[in-house]
């Protein structure tokens, strides 16, 4: 009997803690103006905890639903890291290919500081090339042709006749590094990055889509601007540029899903996320993993993170290998008072279960 009392206070203070939790964050979301936001925690046995608040569209009442879709902008580089070192390890691809040798059409009038371009250099952020984002004025859309995928292939070929970046420290965050990875990802299989994309997520039951939800399905999610305007469906061609730096939109369950794969990946308990191909990176870096980012704490402890604010959503997610946590956050607009609220959120989130 008191075994079973026991487990049933238990119970009932964890959930206690998580409506206390979904309370702060709702009121997060209220001070900030963010119509909708969720979190989620998750751990290598599943999701531990997930709430989404608020509404899909401000000025409407259309609740908030755990199944709505999320652009996650920057977060997009995970999932491509994910799939180049799959096709490395099976063979397919080797980590040292070169970017010009699978992509001749890159060369005329290129530099050469890119022309020995590899993948493991391109994914590792070691390339000299612009950071460029869908923001820049140039290129003009208007002086490319042809679909999307045609004029990702345009965007590389200006992008590779730019002047690089300063050296520094070795270290250039750049989604035109990413689009080069989608590129190589898809000379050397046949099949567009899309195809890989929801091949993987059908091996491993998770659901990827693409582009802004409500484009899809007007009652899905809408993105908001700085200032709180719902945007109106539409494609926008430089964002379709960014497709594997930036072109993939999840459902929260769905993202938990993946982060769960690739926490288990980054403590080294899945086979193919083994370092073959990759060790050179990881003598580098004190925690890698391609298309993540990584910090080191105060204690010393090495954390992984990404960030993707693809205009109108923002989400952030945080991998702690040490305590066995990643965290997901997701907003609904992309503003300065959305990253306060999900800042705050996550240094709570983190207090309370580490």
């Amino acid at each position: 009997m008191r075994t079973v009392l026991l487990l049933f206070t238990v119970l009932v203070a964890s959930v206690a803690q998580a409506q206390s939790m979904a309370g702060y964050a709702d009121s997060l979301r209220l001070v900030y103006g963010v119509p909708e936001l969720g979190y989620a925690v998750v751990d290598s046995t599943g999701t531990l905890e997930l709430e989404m608040l608020g509404v899909k569209q401000a000025g409407t009442h259309r609740a908030a639903e755990a199944t709505d879709h999320f652009r996650i902008g920057s977060i997009t580089k995970t999932m491509t890291g994910i799939l180049a070192k799959e096709l490395v390890e099976n063979g397919v691809l080797k980590a040292d290919v070169r970017l010009f040798d699978l992509i001749p059409e890159l060369m005329p009038k290129s530099r050469k500081v890119y022309r020995g371009l590899t993948l493991t250099d391109l994914l590792a952020f070691h390339a000299r090339l612009l950071p460029w984002t869908y923001t820049d004025s140039a290129p003009d859309p208007a002086s490319f042709t042809g679909d999307a995928d045609a004029q990702r292939l345009q965007l590389m070929q200006w992008a590779v006749r730019q002047a690089p970046v300063p050296k520094g420290n070795g270290y250039h965050f750049s989604n035109l590094s990413y689009v080069a990875v989608g590129l190589i990802l898809e000379r050397s299989t046949g099949r567009s990055f899309r195809e890989l994309v929801q091949e993987w997520g059908r091996a491993h039951g998770i659901d990827f889509r693409f582009g802004a939800p409500n484009v899809a399905d007007s009652q899905d999610t809408w993105g908001h601007t700085a200032d709180g305007t719902p945007q109106a469906p539409s494609a926008d061609p430089k964002l379709e540029w960014l497709l594997a730096a930036g072109g993939i939109s999840m459902s929260l369950p769905e993202h938990a899903a993946l982060a769960r794969i690739q926490l288990i990946a980054v403590i080294d308990k899945v086979p193919w996320i083994s370092k073959p191909g990759f060790a050179q990176l990881q003598q580098k870096e004190p925690l890698y993993a391609p298309g993540w980012r990584w910090a080191t704490d105060a204690d010393s402890t090495v954390r992984l993170y990404h960030v993707g604010n693809p205009g109108s959503f923002l989400a952030e997610v945080f991998l702690h290998p040490y305590s066995n946590r990643a965290y997901l956050l997701y907003a609904n607009e992309q503003s300065d008072g959305a990253k306060a609220a999900l800042d705050a959120l996550y240094l709570r989130l983190v207090k309370r279960n580490e």
